[in-house]
């Protein structure tokens, strides 16, 4: 990545200094570090990085009863630089003006609850609160993104029930607005909340996802009436909190990607002056992240998935989110997929533009590519260069006259 003069240890967790780093906090847990690669990053100018490496590790089974009989094991380990106080519980590195925090999976300073909820004995306890099928659970991460969250799969006997972990003071909100949304749509309700852990349970929801469907060539798509009817139902859930718009968030991302790629500033300078021109006073309730992998459907829409960043916005950003990430799996498919997947988006566009005006909805599906390019470098693909570019290129080429 170029380098961040405010951040000067962004060039040692993502070059070959990350190595010494990660071995003086594996040692200092008593293992030796084999291998590592970084796998995930989260970055924000001037302000921070944050990297995910996976590390191989060798530890005596005598010390430590998870390591598998003394045979090398995987450990998650983050690390995040430092400009101001360091996370409690963590470990801070310091060299100069490079200054790192760190910590190993599932320890996560910000998320409490997340050792509670990797650990079967404990999730056991929080399923008895909530009543769930007696049993012990098996446990599988799905998904973390350090510091916000992380999703957390049990499964008890034939019961699949699924633990998201968020900050405690954010686990309130989430539950309530669960609780909202599945009075009134396709939505798995809350189980039930731990305030103290930040650990909201939710059942499983039955069905494939949108997104499944699409790669499956003879599946049935959702009639475009069903999406649009969906959204409706969303829009009438009596939410408070205000959802972060496409608009909203189009700055900042530029910013990042800019960082990331110099030369896509000019192109991502034109996209956000021509957001600026967007209606952005809420009007009504939205998702706020739908995707083709948030929709359950068969040929309507069975379930609606991830509500998390639901509230108060603008309606036409769910349709512009929808069909910005249609346009990218297209886009990765081959001939005859993409053809079915694009006949799929221009039919959903032709009845979203009997909603919103047709040049709005472009706009705002060009300022969700700006968002999606953040991905690439977030994966850390090996081809993320051109990744990224190609996402801002599309956008700009969606806004050519």
């Amino acid at each position: 990545m170029p380098e961040d003069p405010a951040l000067p240890a962004a060039a040692t967790l993502l070059g070959d200094d990350a190595g010494p780093m990660l071995r003086a906090v594996v040692e200092r847990a008593g293992a030796r570090l084999l291998a590592y690669r970084p796998v995930q990053a989260s970055y924000r100018p001037g302000r921070k990085l944050l990297v995910h490496y996976e590390c191989r590790v060798d530890r005596p089974a005598e010390t430590d009863a998870d390591a598998g009989g003394g045979q090398p094991v995987t450990w998650t380990l983050i690390a995040r630089t430092v400009t101001g106080d360091a996370p409690q519980g963590t470990l801070v590195l310091e060299r100069g003006p490079i200054r790192v925090a760190l910590w190993r999976f599932p320890y996560d300073p910000f998320l409490p609850g997340l050792p509670a909820a990797m650990d079967p004995d404990r999730v056991r306890e929080v399923l008895d609160v909530f009543g769930a099928v007696a049993g012990r659970p098996v446990l599988a991460i799905r998904s973390y993104r350090a510091e916000r969250r992380a999703v957390v799969e049990a499964r008890v006997d034939r019961q699949r029930l699924f633990l998201k972990v968020v900050r405690p003071a954010t686990g309130e909100a989430l539950h309530a607005t669960q609780t909202a949304f599945a009075a009134q749509l396709p939505v798995p309700p809350a189980l039930g909340w731990s305030p103290a852990l930040g650990i909201v349970a939710l059942p499983a929801a039955p069905g494939r996802t949108l997104k499944e469907q699409l790669m499956l060539t003879e599946a049935p798509l959702p009639r475009p009436d069903s999406i649009l009817s969906l959204c409706d139902r969303v829009a009438r859930v009596p939410l408070t909190t205000q959802a972060i718009g496409a608009a909203q968030s189009v700055e900042r991302n530029a910013r990042t990607v800019a960082a990331l790629r110099p030369g896509l500033t000019g192109a991502l300078a034109r996209i956000v002056a021509a957001a600026q021109t967007l209606p952005s006073e809420p009007t009504a309730t939205v998702h706020g992240d739908l995707h083709p992998a948030q929709l359950l459907t068969t040929d309507v829409v069975t379930g609606l998935l991830d509500v998390d960043r639901a509230g108060r916005g603008v309606q036409a950003d769910d349709y512009a989110m929808l069909l910005a990430h249609l346009d990218q799996i297209a886009r990765a498919q081959q001939p005859s997929a993409r053809t079915r997947t694009e006949a799929f988006a221009a039919q959903l566009r032709a009845r979203f533009e009997t909603r919103v005006d047709p040049q709005e909805l472009v706009l705002r599906t060009a300022v969700v590519l700006v968002g999606l390019a953040t991905g690439p470098f977030r994966a850390l693909d090996a081809q993320w260069p051109e990744l990224t570019d190609r996402l801002v290129r599309r956008a700009e080429y969606l806004l050519a006259p």
